[in-house]
């Protein structure tokens, strides 16, 4: 099997499993394959010769999950850009809320792409449709209740406008 070392690597996969298997002292160890000794001791504590995934495991983001479900209903049921939706996030539900922290959210939960979650939406639509349910005059008002555990979102949107103002109603229990 080829192994695949980035540019900064010192030790390759065979000097790792001789530095796990060596009765050297560490200083000799790193003397010998020209390396820090902290290098000789990451290696010796290792189980496997494999090099780690260098990205951060834990993710911080700024909304919690309760604000998330939020977000994610508003933009499943309204099919808001990106922009709009980060405008009524910082209005409504996280003021400190950054752009790409909300496509980050988006992207976690598989609702990033509009396009999909509004053809995703025609096909299942269409085949229900029948002449008498479609009316000639859309409504002027787009009105939508989302009911989550703890709390009822109330959202008004004007047709014509793309600006959507919400209520967030909490119930006590």
């Amino acid at each position: 099997m080829t192994q695949v070392l980035h540019t900064m690597a010192r030790t390759t996969h065979h000097d790792r499993a001789e530095i796990q298997q060596s009765n050297l002292s560490q200083r000799k160890l790193a003397c010998q394959f020209g390396v820090t000794r902290s290098t000789i001791i990451k290696w010796q504590n290792r189980d496997t010769v494999e090099d780690r995934s260098h990205c951060h495991h834990t993710l911080h983001t700024t909304l919690s999950s309760d604000q998330e479900d939020v977000v994610i209903a508003l933009r499943t049921t309204l099919f808001l850009p990106l922009d709009d939706l980060l405008t009524i996030t910082r209005e409504f539900i996280n003021s400190k809320v950054s752009r790409s922290g909300l496509l980050r959210c988006l992207k976690r939960h598989k609702v990033s792409n509009l396009r999909a979650l509004q053809n995703a939406l025609t096909d299942e639509n269409s085949s229900s449709l029948s002449p008498e349910s479609v009316t000639s005059n859309p409504p002027a008002c787009l009105s939508t209740r989302i009911s989550l555990p703890r709390s009822n979102i109330f959202v008004n949107r004007p047709k014509q406008t793309r600006f959507a103002s919400e209520r967030i109603l909490r119930i006590h229990s």
